[in-house]
This record gives C-alpha cells, sequence and structure tokens, in this order.
C-alpha cells in the first residue's frame, strides 16, 4: 500500500501543534526542556530479532522536563528505530502526543514520572524471515508506556514498552532503555 503523503503531513502538523496546546494549558511551569534520546530497542517478535538482531539502535527526540508537574503535562515527541543487516532494512518513525505526570512531589534531584504516549508511525521494511519475505511502507497507530527518573531537570533514564501496529503478520512491538539529555528550552 502506498504511503498517502497528505495524511502524513496532516498528522505531523497535528503533532507539530501540541507543545502549543500545552504551553496554554500549563502556564505554570517555568520552562520546558526537550533533548535527543538514545536508546536500545528490543523487538518481541523473533522473525525481527531474525532479520535483524535482539538489540537496535533508537534515536528520538522528545521532552527532558527541568520542572516538576504532578498535575501532568502534555508533550509531542517522535523516535528514528532503524536496522540494516544482511539486505534487510526496517524504518519505524513514531510520532506521538506524550501525557507525562510526575511520581513524586519532589521539585529538584531524582524525580520519578510515567509517560503514556499515543499516535502515528510511518513503517517502512524490507526483510526475509523464516522462508518468507516482507515488504511494505505504510502509516499505523503506535503508542508506548514508559516508566523514567529525571536527574536535576537535565537527564532522563528510562524504560519503555512500544506498541506498534501488526501488519503482514508481523509485531514490530518491543522494549526500549535508554537516556535522554535536555539540550534545548522551550
Amino acid at each position: 500500500m502506498p504511503l498517502n503523503r497528505a495524511k502524513f503531513y496532516a498528522a505531523a502538523f497535528a503533532f507539530a501543534s501540541l507543545p502549543a496546546i500545552s504551553a496554554a494549558q500549563f502556564e505554570e511551569e517555568t520552562f520546558r526542556a526537550a533533548g535527543p534520546s538514545v536508546e536500545l530497542y528490543y523487538p518481541v517478535s523473533r522473525e525481527i530479532r531474525d532479520a535483524f538482531d535482539s538489540q537496535i539502535l533508537s534515536l528520538g527526540f522528545g521532552p527532558v522536563d527541568a520542572t516538576a508537574s504532578r498535575r501532568g503535562r502534555f508533550r509531542t515527541g517522535f523516535n528514528i528505530i532503524t536496522a540494516k543487516r544482511s539486505g534487510n532494512k526496517m524504518l519505524l518513525v513514531p510520532l506521538t502526543a506524550i501525557y507525562e505526570r510526575d511520581l513524586t512531589s519532589a521539585t529538584t534531584g531524582t524525580r520519578p514520572y510515567l509517560r503514556l504516549g499515543a499516535g502515528v508511525s510511518y513503517y517502512d521494511y524490507s526483510f526475509r524471515a523464516n522462508g518468507d519475505k516482507y515488504s511494505n511502507k505504510f502509516l499505523g497507530a503506535t503508542g508506548f508506556a514508559e516508566l523514567g527518573l529525571n536527574v536535576n531537570g537535565r537527564f532522563n533514564f528510562f524504560g519503555r514498552y512500544n506498541a506498534f501496529d501488526k501488519k503482514d503478520g508481523l509485531n514490530f512491538n518491543g522494549w526500549s532503555f535508554g537516556i535522554a539529555y535536555s539540550v534545548l528550552k522551550i
């Protein structure tokens, strides 16, 4: 199924607009921070692990908040999960709206948090597994649940379960463990 570009651009615009909406909702926060993340993605599917590896590098960009909020806040983020091996290739690009809530009332130091995300993902893969050829490009749904620690408003250390649409009988779900660093105040 070919990628519908209008659908992709509409979804990207909607997600890009969310920070402005959340800024209006949660004005009491002094500032927000964002930055890159480096993660190891562990697919749960045997077909994906056999075609690529049991761990795949993932890069992303999203919130790394320096201001505590027990009330919760909305953000946006994206990741790039890509792998190539022996002629096989896979690219997943989830764009997500994120709800985040601190799990403690502490305003400095190390703060545990919970994030829930939902959105769209671009899928592009072509690989062989178990003697079958899988190849497709499409937009589908994605979501995640994440637990993490924010350290001094600058670093996030986290574990996340990623859920993706199933297509062609393939399960792209997986675990991610990573670190994010604040480089940009929004």
